[in-house]
């Protein structure tokens, strides 16, 4: 009988710490489909996250656990009926005034502060051709980021949106970030 090779057992122990690494940091996948299901997004939900379907007014939510603060940061996935060929920059472009004017007349009816508009940024998304643009602001004396993103996936629109209380952007924004890295698209029936 052969002893296995030094090499081989290094291999295998490094193959495993990998694997365990990557399994804790994801519990599991996720998938968000358009109405006709032409269009399907796959991401991974964190460890300590939950992804739900029709909660909170949005057909899909990925959502953290409840923080100290007593919020949960929150990630919402929303097939619209815009098709790719309508979204181009010029036209998000345009519709940023639109947005920044919406988002001060909300912050306003309810008391709050404009702290800051993020900048609009094309391709948030790695592996999806997207737009976005996001705003921090200070409601009832708590400090908010949101982000909408605007990502083309086989010819729809999702509109991906996430909402962060800034005193859990330390142990949110990363996993935030990680989840927007794993999103994919693919044609609906495709694997």
């Amino acid at each position: 009988m052969r002893k296995p090779c030094l090499k081989s057992v290094i291999h295998l122990v490094f193959c495993t710490v990998v694997y365990l690494t990557a399994s804790s940091a994801f519990a599991s996948n996720f998938v968000v489909k358009n109405k006709t299901k032409k269009a399907v997004i796959t991401g991974d939900v964190p460890k300590d996250w939950r992804f739900k379907e029709n909660i909170l007014g949005f057909p899909y939510v990925l959502m953290s656990k409840k923080h100290a603060s007593g919020h949960r940061s929150i990630i919402s996935f929303t097939p619209t009926k815009i098709k790719s060929k309508s979204l181009d920059r010029q036209m998000i472009k345009s519709q940023v005034d639109d947005y920044k004017k919406g988002r001060l007349s909300w912050v306003e009816k309810y008391e709050g502060e404009s702290v800051k508009f993020l900048k609009f940024r094309e391709n948030s998304i790695p592996k999806i051709s997207s737009f976005s643009v996001g705003h921090q602001y200070i409601v009832s004396k708590k400090h908010f980021e949101e982000k909408s993103i605007y990502a083309n996936c086989s010819g729809e629109v999702f509109h991906i949106k996430y909402l962060m209380n800034m005193t859990d952007e330390k142990s949110d924004r990363q996993i935030i970030n990680s989840v927007l890295q794993s999103l994919s698209c693919r044609r609906g029936g495709e694997s």
